[in-house]
């Protein structure tokens, strides 16, 4: 039975269906468009985590810190979930054993620039790791402790400004703007 869902998967991707993503097809999706998309995504996500929740939650991207933009749910999971969304910026960036990333696009561009991302998203996803350590919730941290969180901030603001500045450069992407940008 999984035998034959693999021979059938295996018989789209090997059609028309496959040459739409390979870049043969007719239909086939543009190599530029689809970088495109893998830089927009984190920049918008690097934006949304920094400024519109760890920003507000901080008051220092609004008059008067508000923590009711932090995501909590019943379950706390919000330090949890910032973790999650750095870790998978890294993984779009660092691409898997089998596939390119992001990063392999800009070495070969400005091994600099790819250098300083890497670095970025390290001390990242390190200084959220500190916080987790502490075995609170990020709720519970911005009220106890805000200078924990805002070094966090400051480590996906520096790793943002890399990726809005250098990276969406060199591999000539246009952002335009997000759900976020309250133009709705």
């Amino acid at each position: 039975m999984i035998a034959d869902a693999i021979r059938l998967a295996a018989v789209d991707w090997s059609g028309t269906y496959g040459e739409e993503f390979s870049g043969t097809g007719e239909r086939a999706i543009s190599e530029n468009f689809a970088i495109a998309d893998l830089v927009r995504v984190p920049v918008f996500l690097t934006e949304t985590i920094g400024d519109m929740q760890l920003g507000v939650a901080l008051g220092a991207t609004k008059p008067e810190a508000d923590l009711s933009v932090i995501p909590g749910g019943h379950a706390n999971q919000a330090l949890s979930d910032l973790e999650q969304n750095v870790r998978g910026i890294r993984d779009t960036y660092f691409g898997d054993a089998e596939g390119l990333g992001l990063s392999d696009l800009v070495a070969q561009l400005s091994e600099a620039t790819d250098r300083r991302m890497r670095d970025r998203l390290a001390q990242a996803i390190e200084a959220i790791e500190t916080l987790q350590s502490r075995g609170e919730s990020l709720q519970r941290l911005l009220k106890t402790d805000p200078d924990a969180e805002a070094e966090v901030r400051d480590a996906i603001k520096s790793m943002q400004v890399v990726l809005n500045t250098e990276v969406v450069s060199l591999l000539g992407v246009s952002i335009g703007f997000s759900d976020n940008d309250g133009d709705s």
